[in-house]
């Protein structure tokens, strides 16, 4: 190396504006490695590749990926689950719809949010296999326990016949 340049880097580092300017620049250089070194990028992946909805499915149930006519409101009205009434939509066959489901539990797909799916018991997925869809979520408050429902169908009248002999009237 040249004294010349040797000489003038040590006159450099010798005033004091200069010196603090290099403690910043040395701070900021440990700062950027101690941050490199936390966030290991490898280890966020392998967490994320873990934590798909697959793999939080209860023993005995299924995940019924479904249509939603209802998709956008539903997006905007819940995070990632809920618990809802699913019905088959309004049809020619059924202008109200049929109650396919009670209480379900809605989840939204983790990779595409504008897909649904519904956790059911793996004997009850037959019957949201069967209905046609697309179908119409109502939610539910999640923290009421199921109860009986309001709309309770009427208890049918049994008719009563009673016969009379001739002579018993």
């Amino acid at each position: 190396m040249n004294p010349k340049l040797k000489s003038d880097i040590k006159k450099y580092l010798q005033d004091p504006k200069n010196k603090i300017l290099l403690g910043v620049l040395a701070l900021f250089v440990l700062i950027l490695i101690f941050s490199g070194l936390k966030s290991n990028p490898e280890s966020k992946v392998e967490l994320e590749d873990e934590m798909t909805a697959d793999t939080v499915i209860p023993a005995g149930y299924v995940l019924v990926p479904i249509e939603l006519e209802n998709a956008l409101s539903m997006s905007s009205m819940i995070g990632q689950f809920g618990v809802v009434d699913l019905f088959t939509a309004k049809s020619e066959k059924s202008p109200r719809g049929i109650r396919v489901g009670s209480r379900l539990k809605l989840l939204k797909a983790p990779l595409n949010p504008d897909q649904y799916a519904v956790l059911v018991r793996e004997n009850e997925a037959t019957a949201i296999l069967e209905a046609q869809g697309p179908f119409f979520a109502v939610i539910q408050n999640p923290e009421i326990q199921k109860r009986e429902s309001v709309y309770k169908k009427s208890a049918q009248r049994k008719s009563r016949i009673e016969y009379f002999s001739e002579g018993e009237k």
